[in-house]
């Protein structure tokens, strides 16, 4: 936007690189704050100083102007920014000096959309505009008159989803530098003759999912880069994505992509297309090797690569950050690894040949007082023969550290049995994998530590794991593992803030009275989970800065832990999906802290106990899905902080329990999918503090209470699929019109429409019936 406004200038310098210098100046000079940066060092968002903004709307308030739907008279000699919240009107064309325009989206706001007349008003009045910002505005056809914009030199089209084409007009635009079609989701194609654009830097596409690829002829625009994926405050990261077939042409490749020539290219992915070409008759290695990027690379993703051997020139990429490799079948072995002393982040996914990591010797690689020195995530993913990191692994002797490893996911290698030791972890991923690489760390690195004591001698390697492994650890997730884990591993986890545990079998949480610190404990869908029982329930008494707890899908439970009555820190809990669970013990009032309560698709839970009206804490219960439940306490003042109440999903309960009417600061009652309920008590309207009302999918619920007029606090009801009360609640006609005609928000749905409209008739979209495939990537939670 800078460069676009004419901001930056410089005869000689890259305005880019000059344009990061004014930023980071300007971050210096404390102008900008707050700076969030990726993984990569790219700034995504920052903020301006109350103070430093004030002073340049003071500074620029002869040339800026905000406008807003209720001003009838606007600043006509604003030149440079010229900000609109709402639709526009008339007297907004009058500043037809304008230089720059930004109409920003509201998310919240469907009904802003900007109508075709205002476009085409837009186009016509701003004829010295050089930057346009229309983004998220429900355009759908851009006028050919676009092409008039001859100052124009940044265009924001993106999260217009409905565009299908681009006029050809839009190549008019000599002076155009950054085209943004972000998430355009019907856009079919680029503009026929966008090689004319020749002053063309940024080309964002990202998301424009029905977009034919169209790398040929693009070579042309020497300046182009072409941007998936754009920062914050820094556009000039280049991500180039390559789609390549088995056995192409490597030489008519290399031509198009031309990466060796692009200095600034950050990000390369290139992606295999997945046909029904024999793999054993192809090879792709002329390919990759005649596609060499520019040696400032950072990020490097290859996707479906059969080749056996890696470009030569992967070793001129000393600059590389991110090094990704996925479903590479025929890949045996790595090129040497260390060669890439900047790598930060290394993921080996579905490599199904891959027996190790590197071919040196451990000894070797120990010796190396720079293993991997600035490493900080690794992902190992479903790499089935994957054995060790080392072709051969010496006997005796102490193993290599990452120095600054802080995150480690290992998914699907149950045969990987020898790791370099990780004991600065952070956060720690292990699913359908052994524990012996994480017994190696604990047990050796503790012996390296003796060692270390013994020998003022010792290598600065061992030196460094005088240090408790995992003591950094805070987050810990474990699946599909057939074995416990080791209790001295839970010994030294005296920072862990969050443990994960899915589909596991065995006593695992042997030993949990160590994680003292731990506040989230997420146990799912462990079919035969033995939660501690009597014998041991002292194990939960060590848990005491737990905060939220859930338990998912155990399908043997029957009633809550006993040992959990301890764990007296506990702020919320949620059950959910526990077939067998039948009583709800009386002492849950022992969690005086508990303030979410969530009971869900229980259905041999009968009633709740008196106990929890001791949980004076208590702001939010939600029951759903509990289908036998039919008892609630008679009285439950006790639970004085209750603000919201859900119900849903109870079709044994006829009628609102009466100990609700007690609930003196409810705030939030919402009442759904009850068959059988066929009116609400009178009572209700002493529920002095409630606010929102939500009843939806009670067919039979035929009238309201006259009680309804003490809802003097009550400020939204919303009806949803309850055709009986509905009509009764008919504006003026209906029969309990006048028992809510003082509640200011009446509305027939949760997506905010009026009680008056007409009910959405618009018909779902049937799921697919001959439907024969279904391929999902990269849901690794699926």
């Amino acid at each position: 936007m800078w460069i676009a406004q004419e901001f930056i200038r410089s005869p000689s310098q890259n305005l880019e690189d000059v344009g990061h210098e004014y930023f980071m100046e300007l971050l210096w000079r404390s102008f900008i704050q707050e700076v969030e940066k990726d993984e990569r060092g790219n700034i995504l968002h920052f903020k301006i100083h109350d103070f430093m903004h004030d002073l340049g709307i003071m500074v620029a308030r002869f040339d800026r102007t905000t406008f807003y739907s209720n001003m009838e008279d606007i600043n006509k000699n604003a030149l440079h920014e010229l900000e609109s919240s709402l639709q526009s009107q008339i007297s907004l064309f009058k500043a037809n000096r304008v230089r720059s325009f930004l109409l920003p989206s509201h998310p919240n706001n469907p009904c802003t959309r900007l109508d075709k007349s205002t476009y085409n008003a837009i186009v016509t009045s701003f004829k010295s505009i050089r930057l346009l910002v229309l983004h998220n505005l429900g355009i759908e056809t851009i006028p050919s008159s676009i092409g008039k914009l001859k100052h124009l030199r940044y265009l924001d089209l993106s999260y217009n989803e409905h565009i299908k084409t681009l006029p050809n007009s839009i190549t008019r635009l000599q002076n155009l530098q950054t085209l943004k079609l972000t998430a355009c989701t019907q856009l079919e194609a680029l503009p026929r003759d966008i090689t004319k654009l020749v002053n063309l830097i940024y080309l964002e596409i990202s998301g424009c999912m029905k977009m034919t690829p169209m790398l040929h002829g693009l070579e042309l625009l020497r300046n182009l880069r072409i941007v998936r994926q754009s920062v914050v405050g820094k556009d000039l990261s280049e991500n180039i994505p390559i789609e390549l077939l088995h056995g192409e042409d490597a030489a008519l490749e290399s031509k198009v992509a031309n990466l060796k020539e692009k200095q600034y290219l950050q990000v390369l992915e290139m992606h295999w297309i997945e046909d029904e070409v024999d793999e054993g008759d192809v090879s792709d290695e002329k390919t990759l090797e005649a596609l060499q990027p520019h040696p400032s690379l950072k990020v490097l993703s290859l996707y479906r690569y059969w080749g056996v051997s890696f470009p030569t020139w992967l070793s001129s990429l000393t600059n590389l950050v991110e090094l990704a490799l996925f479903g590479c079948k025929k890949c045996h072995h790595l090129p040497p690894l260390d060669q890439f002393p900047k790598l930060k982040v290394l993921e080996l996914d579905s490599l199904l040949g891959l027996e190790c990591i590197s071919k040196r010797d451990s000894n070797e690689e120990f010796s190396n007082s720079s293993f991997f020195p600035s490493l900080e995530e690794l992902k190992l993913k479903y790499c089935p023969k994957l054995k060790g990191w080392w072709q051969r692994k010496a006997e005796n002797h102490l193993l290599p550290i990452f120095p600054c490893l802080s995150k480690l996911c290992i998914r699907g290698c149950l045969n990987l049995t020898s790791m370099p030791l990780f004991p600065f972890l952070e956060k720690l991923e292990l699913y359908y994998c052994s524990f012996k690489p994480l017994e190696q760390t604990t047990q050796i690195a503790i012996a390296a530590t003796t060692i270390a004591s013994k020998s003022s001698s010792s290598s600065s390697t061992i030196s460094n794991s005088s240090f408790t492994p995992f003591s950094k650890l805070t987050s810990l997730e474990i699946g599909r593992m057939k074995e416990p884990l080791p209790e001295e591993f839970m010994q030294n986890l005296n920072s862990l803030n969050h443990l994960l545990i899915y589909e596991c079998c065995g006593p695992l949480i042997q030993g949990i009275r160590h994680l003292t610190t731990l506040k989230i404990l997420d146990i799912c869908s462990s079919e035969v989970f033995d939660l501690p029982n009597d014998v041991n329930e002292m194990e939960w008494q060590g848990l005491r800065n737990l905060k939220f707890l859930s338990l998912f899908q155990h399908l043997e439970l029957e009633s809550l832990p006993v040992g959990l009555q301890h764990v007296t820190s506990l702020q919320k809990l949620m059950l959910d999906y526990c077939p067998n669970l039948n009583t709800i013990p009386e002492w849950i009032c022992n969690l005086k802290s508990l303030q979410l309560l969530q009971i869900l698709q229980c259905p041999k839970l009968k009633s709740l106990p008196e106990g929890i009206c001791g949980l004076t804490s208590l702001h939010t219960l939600e029951i759903s899905k509990c289908f036998n439940l039919t008892l609630f306490p008679k009285e439950m003042g006790g639970l004085a902080s209750l603000e919201e109440l859900y119900i849903s999903e109870v079709p044994n309960l006829i009628s609102l329990p009466e100990g609700i009417h007690s609930l003196t600061s409810l705030c939030i009652l919402d009442i759904s999918k009850w068959p059988n309920l066929t009116s609400l008590p009178e009572w209700m309207g002493g529920l002095a503090c409630l606010e929102t009302l939500y009843i939806s999918e009670c067919p039979n619920l035929a009238l309201l209470p006259k009680g309804m007029h003490g809802l003097t606090s009550l400020k939204t009801l919303c009806i949803e699929d309850c055709p009986i009360l509905l009509k009764r609640c008919n504006r003026e006609t209906g029969e309990d019109w006048h028992k809510i005609s003082h509640i200011p928000n009446l509305l027939r749905d949760r997506q905010g429409r009026n009680l008056d409209e007409e009910p959405n008739e618009t018909p779902k979209e049937p799921a697919p019936k001959n439907c024969s495939l279904i391929k999902i990537f990269g849901c690794d939670k699926f």
